[in-house]
């Protein structure tokens, strides 16, 4: 499960995207064949846009994106590893 949403975040980065606002709530599980599917795409921005956080959920963003108000690739790094987390402690 781990690997697909990285894998998804891959695809993201490699599209210059960026998701922000990962966590478990935005995976979907699909019974049919076993996979994952990341979800929520209108929080996706092109990378590094500098924008602030409105309404966002900060339990799953990195400290620079509260800090700062920006998100990067880092952060969905970030809160690819708080959502892993939060499955395997669930």
């Amino acid at each position: 499960m781990a690997s697909e949403i990285a894998k998804g975040c891959n695809y993201l980065e490699s599209m210059g995207r960026t998701h922000r606002d990962l966590s478990a709530r935005n995976i979907i599980f699909i019974a049919k064949n076993l996979s994952v599917r990341i979800s929520d795409s209108g929080s996706y921005r092109d990378k590094y846009r500098a924008d602030y956080f409105n309404g966002m959920p900060i339990r799953w963003m990195s400290p620079e994106s509260i800090i700062d108000g920006r998100f990067s690739t880092k952060s969905d790094v970030y809160s690819f590893s708080t959502t892993f987390w939060e499955i395997l402690t669930y």
